[in-house]
């Protein structure tokens, strides 16, 4: 997991090479305080005023190599590590935008979010605080402790026998940080998903007055949420006192051992003072590697959730050898498909059998859950068939480059997707460079230029979250003026006009006429108007293609679609 994270820095290893070069610096001048400070002590001792300014002079200048050094090298570290993240983000976010859709009906959105922004955050905050100061404090400890065996190595063994005691406590302690950690992330998740739920469902909650339950919900997330922070910040809370107090402890031991061996004549003040200033030059890297180990073993939790994200391979993905197709007719044909979202709970559609010849409409009825959307899903292959074949103007689908033949589908869904941006943006999303004229012509042909040249940016209005400066219908019909301006071969269409007001529907069944002709179109129906003149329905139910036909000919058959019909379209 470790050296997953650290090669993420090899694009920046020159970066690198100079923090590295003065880290080195940094601990060079630490390591020489040890023997100025004994030459000091002897200075004074013996009362040399030149000798006494220029240890002084040479201090000062030593502090300040120091000094330049810790900044330079604190400014590449950080550099490195912001550009790190940026790179692991940029990462996670392209794995995620190419996996497959049943990644995103395994995990919720807040979930996603957490681990894109704050599981990376978490570790860049870890190599920002602890790496930084890594290299630094790893020579600054190695000078130091090489120094005080030099100078008595007695006295420096004896220290450190409680080394052993330091590195069971940090370890200890570390691995309680991770597993409150990774508890924590998971419940950061929890929090995100209510709140982005709620965001997403306001007018839900507001129309069933449910705002105080909400509140309750998103209370209740972050309670939890605290129970597991306040954990780890005791773990973490816990480590600086005890590692103080065993610091401490070998002080205290210093300086009993230190006198008594000066009184019995086996050491020099100059020597005690000088090692004396070694140990207090040990403490602040002690400190720094076992924060570094306990928030580096806690951030590998966060690691965790990202890598696991990251090695999870799409379910739908190209054949090697795809053929990239240039054109595409319309021809479909389902041939004996069968597919299962998951094989355990059985077949979705079982033995599915029709053809769609080019620029054919094809009404899809049937009960909740017979598979409609399933049908149609296939069709833009956002899953691969289990059983059978799906051809498009007679080659496997699975044959064809993703990129190559989705650029001939366009779908509206029910629920209208426009994105943070402008009216414009948001129809030039379906033709990536299209001119404005073109952008005209499809609002125009949407029946939505009317509306748009009447606000006071026009083209260029920016639009809320979801596009909440609009309407119902007039959303659909900027969303239909995508798929138009896109001039699409396949059409899916999730037509939902029973939620607007006769003016609104009217406009947006229109534009849906325009933008359906000339095109193979598949449309989970909901309104009467669409069924009676589509060329063929296929009522879907149980997984299967039960009827099939027009509308007279299945009201003259008398069976399920006359029923759903009486019940719901007449």
């Amino acid at each position: 997991m470790y050296f997953r994270i650290i090669k993420y820095a090899r694009p920046y290893l020159k970066h690198f090479l100079v923090a590295f070069i003065f880290a080195t610096l940094f601990a060079v001048a630490n390591f020489f305080f040890l023997p100025l400070m004994r030459d000091l002590t002897k200075v004074i001792s013996s009362k040399n005023m030149r000798m006494f300014n220029l240890n002084v002079a040479y201090i000062a200048v030593l502090y300040g190599i120091r000094t330049a050094s810790q900044f330079i090298q604190t400014y590449w570290m950080a550099y490195i590590t912001s550009r790190l993240t940026i790179d692991l983000r940029m990462e996670m976010f392209t794995h995620i935008q190419r996996m497959s859709l049943d990644f995103f009906e395994k995990y919720r959105q807040g979930d996603i979010i957490s681990r894109v922004v704050s599981d990376i955050s978490a570790i860049e905050l870890v190599i920002k605080d602890s790496f930084v100061q890594l290299i630094p404090q790893t020579f600054t400890l190695i000078g130091a402790v090489t120094y005080l065996f030099i100078l008595n190595w007695k006295l420096a063994a004896m220290m450190f026998l409680m080394v052993p005691l330091f590195i069971y406590i940090i370890q200890a302690l570390a691995g309680r940080s991770r597993k409150y950690t990774s508890k924590m992330q998971r419940k950061n998740a929890d929090v995100l998903s209510v709140l982005q739920e709620s965001l997403a469902g306001i007018r839900i909650v507001k129309a069933f007055s449910m705002e105080n339950h909400e509140i309750k919900r998103f209370l209740r997330q972050n309670e939890q949420n605290f129970i597991f922070t306040m954990k780890n910040v005791r773990v973490n809370a816990l480590q600086e006192p005890l590692v103080g107090f065993l610091q401490f402890l070998s002080i205290i031991f210093v300086f009993w051992f230190g006198f008594r061996e000066i009184i019995i004549g086996n050491m020099i003040i100059a020597d005690l003072m000088a090692f004396i200033t070694g140990v207090f030059l040990i403490i602040e890297p002690v400190q720094a590697l076992s924060k570094a180990y306990t928030k580096v073993q806690a951030s590998m939790a966060s690691a965790e959730r990202i890598f696991g994200i990251l090695d999870l391979i799409p379910t739908v993905t190209d054949k090697k050898d795809a053929i990239k197709v240039e054109n595409v007719d319309g021809n479909i044909e389902f041939k004996n498909v069968s597919f299962a979202y998951d094989k355990s709970e059985g077949n979705v559609l079982d033995n599915v059998d029709f053809k769609v010849k080019t620029g054919e409409t094809i009404a899809l009825v049937g009960p909740s859950g017979g598979g409609k959307t399933t049908l149609v899903n296939l069709v833009a292959r956002f899953y691969d068939v289990s059983e059978g074949a799906l051809l498009v103007d007679g080659q496997d689908i699975r044959d064809i480059s993703m990129a190559s033949y989705r650029k001939f589908i366009a779908m509206v869904p029910q629920e209208t997707i426009l994105f943070r941006g402008s009216i414009e943006s948001n129809i030039v999303y379906g033709k990536p460079g299209a001119t404005r004229k073109e952008v005209e012509a499809a609002a125009k042909a949407a029946n939505a230029e009317e509306f748009i040249l009447k606000m006071k940016n026009k083209y260029v209005t920016r639009l809320g979250d979801s596009g909440q400066k609009l309407s119902g219908g007039q959303k659909q019909r900027i969303a239909i003026a995508r798929a138009i301006l896109k001039n699409p071969k396949i059409l899916i269409l999730d037509e939902a006009t029973s939620a607007l007001d006769n003016e609104s529907e009217k406009l947006v069944q229109d534009a849906l006429d325009k933008l359906m002709k000339g095109r193979t179109t598949f449309v989970i129906a909901h309104r009467l108007s669409t069924i009676i003149n589509a060329d063929r329905i296929l009522v879907v139910d149980g997984g299967k293609i039960v009827e099939e036909g027009t509308h007279d000919m299945l009201i003259a058959y008398n069976g399920l679609y006359k029923s759903l019909y009486e019940k719901n379209f007449k």
